[in-house]
């Protein structure tokens, strides 16, 4: 469980790189000094401006200093949004053929006001990482990998997961799994899920925020946005625990709209509800234009509460903008912000990150189609209709295929350990858009009919999956609560 340093060079890159001070340094080095001169560092952190004192853009510096001026509280949604696109502008203008002008002293000041926005505006970016610097000049290149955030209730579902990446899709994929210290995840815990196969590491998220910003430690959902940032991927999945795939994880990342806009995010199932969450998102909008993306929204339209299923979510962190929109929602996500403002308006983490892109107008990608639904068919009571209840979630491909679904194998994941039942899923189908609000979804028959898991080998992907699961959880058993 201990990090090798290119390891942590590469885990310290994708955190820091949000700084300006890293950002300038990587830019500065790469034009001006052929990769071999050392990269200054500013001083000072302290927040008045110092525009004055060397030349720049009056509307840069002006932009820069607006941003370390703006409000950070629960109810500065809207504003923490303007602040954020911002600092998008600002790194776009630092990677800009004009900032190739500037003399050395104007790039030290930018990198000083960026520096002091950044901190600002997500204070649990701590200092520790400065002291990383000296490492990142060489850092080696950084992977795509699969981060699953993962507690003691949780490790039965993470060692099946774990598993059926390594020995159903036989996938090479590099794994970090987060815990948020030793009460969490024991190190037998650990030690099991780093067992399954190579390349398996076991990360303590507690190690790398301020933890009294955070809160992390029994935040629950809060990990998960943190633990994309403090992992050493560029390209991440991150999956629940209990997700079970049905094509290797890999396959997303061929997702057109990832490619495009370096995010997928996939749909909730439309579930209609109090419209207090529809009127606190519209006074947050305001006069802003909603995006492409969120005006073809069931959100947008007042038809669901439930825009996101955040079980699978992907994002590269190498764009720049999609790393900040990552802070923007990491920030939602912190004790104050989530006690007082997000949790109260919604479930967890899950409708964060698509709020986040779209208030700081960063690009962003849906799957087309909302929830789909696996299980088993009953008949309605009323008209005898085909119905996919109880069932799990299920997420399509970009070519309507299975490729996840939430819940775990089980029939149901919080049965007690005796009681446990695997699901073995029958059938399949695509999203019809109506639900009944106990996980039935209807009118599956008017929009195909159940897909038979047989057509396509869905089946022996499932059955494969529950074999490797028995013998990892007979090996296991003693640690499985």
């Amino acid at each position: 469980m201990l990090r090798s340093s290119a390891y942590s060079r590469c885990l310290f890159l994708t955190v820091i790189a949000l700084l300006a001070v890293l950002l300038i340094c990587h830019f500065f080095v790469q034009q001006n000094c052929d990769g071999s001169a050392a990269c200054y560092s500013p001083k000072s952190t302290q927040s008045q401006s110092i525009s004055t004192q060397v030349k720049l853009p009056p509307k840069i510096s002006l932009q820069a200093d607006s941003v370390s001026q703006s409000g950070t509280g629960p109810d500065d949604f809207a504003s923490m949004g303007d602040s954020v696109a911002k600092l998008v502008d600002l790194f776009d203008y630092q990677h800009s053929a004009d900032a190739t002008q500037l003399e050395p002293e104007a790039w030290q000041t930018l990198a000083q006001q960026m520096k002091v926005a950044v901190l600002h505006l997500f204070p649990f970016v701590s200092s520790r990482y400065q002291n990383a610097l000296a490492d990142l000049e060489h850092h080696e290149s950084c992977t795509r990998g699969l981060v699953i955030p993962c507690g003691t209730s949780d490790f039965h579902f993470a060692l099946h997961l774990v598993a059926a990446v390594r020995h159903v899709f036989n996938s090479t994929l590099p794994i970090e799994v987060m815990y948020a210290g030793d009460s969490d995840l024991s190190a037998d815990q650990r030690d099991a899920l780093e067992s399954v196969g190579t390349d398996i590491r076991s990360v303590d998220i507690l190690h790398f925020f301020d933890e009294e910003t955070v809160g992390l430690l029994g935040g629950g959902w809060a990990i998960k946005p943190f633990a994309v940032l403090a992992s050493s991927f560029e390209q991440v999945i991150i999956a629940d625990s209990d997700v079970v795939f049905l094509q290797t994880p890999e396959a997303a990342f061929s997702h057109p709209g990832y490619i495009s806009t370096g995010t997928l995010y996939f749909h909730d199932r439309i579930v209609p509800g109090s419209d207090d969450v529809h009127t606190w998102w519209r006074n947050i909008m305001q006069d802003r234009t909603p995006s492409p993306m969120m005006a073809k929204s069931a959100f947008w339209a007042g038809n669901t509460i439930h825009e996101q299923e955040s079980g699978v979510v992907l994002f590269n962190k190498d764009n720049r903008s999609v790393l900040i929109g990552l802070l923007y929602a990491a920030w939602m996500n912190t004790r104050r912000i989530r006690s007082e403002a997000t949790y109260r308006r919604t479930l967890g983490d899950k409708e964060s990150y698509w709020m986040a892109f779209e208030l700081a107008k960063i690009p962003y990608f849906f799957d087309d189609v909302y929830a789909s639904a696996i299980g088993h068919v009953t008949k309605s009571s009323t008209d005898q209709k085909p119905l996919l209840c109880p069932s799990h979630l299920l997420h399509l491909d970009h070519q309507g295929k299975p490729l996840w679904y939430n819940g775990s194998l089980y029939r149901s994941k919080r049965a007690p350990k005796p009681q446990r039942l695997w699901m073995n899923p029958v059938v399949w189908a695509p999203d019809t858009g109506v639900w009944d609000g106990t996980n039935c979804m209807l009118q599956v028959e008017e929009h195909g009919g159940p897909r038979d898991m047989s057509d396509g080998g869905w089946d022996k992907v499932y059955k494969d999956t529950v074999q490797i699961a028995t013998e990892w959880d007979a090996k296991y058993d003693t640690i499985i609560i």
